[in-house]
């Protein structure tokens, strides 16, 4: 299957080998490649990729149950996106070398959280309910409201009828404790 084309302004001769295989990835969620997608499906095959969450079964840390909190994250964004924006296992395969509560730490804080921020376009109440903080005690809350109602008042007055959606913030303390991630897939009570 080996391929040569001439490049159009070098003029240069531009080969593929026989031996290599190339396989793109895209994520179906981002439309502003729509005729690119559409372009690619013309001509190649496609192999749907669906994250697997059993990859994850065999790294423990500090008991939480990496294959449970990634199920739990993706039934959430199904439910409120679809499943074309669910998270993928990659995202956890570092773990398998680095198996710490500091590097899961990192994965949520640089990508995961981020990556729902893009989702949710900035809908903290959404990103909050997917990362199951609805249902843990406040220390353990990886996304939180700044301010509770009585501060919201003291601040912007007992009439104030708009929202502050400004004020939520990720608490870096909650990303370093097991109940936090143990949270997002079973619901932790204050100890």
């Amino acid at each position: 299957e080996e391929l040569s084309v001439t490049l159009p302004y070098s003029k240069t001769v531009f080969s593929v080998p026989d031996n290599l295989f190339l396989i793109g990835t895209m994520n179906t969620a981002d439309r502003s490649l729509t005729s690119i997608d559409a372009a690619l499906r013309r001509r190649f095959l496609f192999e749907e990729v669906m994250p697997d969450q059993s990859l994850l079964s065999d790294i423990s840390i500090e008991g939480i149950s990496l294959s449970k909190l990634l199920q739990a994250l993706n039934q959430r964004i199904e439910l409120l996106l679809g499943r074309e924006y669910l998270i993928g296992h990659s995202y956890f395969l570092s773990l398998k070398d680095d198996p710490s509560l500091g590097r899961l730490g990192d994965i949520f804080s640089l990508q995961v959280i981020p990556l729902l921020k893009e989702y949710f376009f900035d809908d903290w109440e959404k990103i909050h309910r997917t990362l199951g903080d609805h249902q843990k005690p406040k220390k353990y809350q990886m996304v939180r409201r700044r301010f509770d109602e009585a501060r919201v008042q003291d601040l912007l007055g007992e009439d104030w009828q708009g929202g502050h959606e400004a004020g939520w913030e990720v608490s870096e303390n909650a990303l370093g404790e097991p109940a936090a991630y143990q949270g997002i897939y079973q619901a932790i009570t204050e100890s």
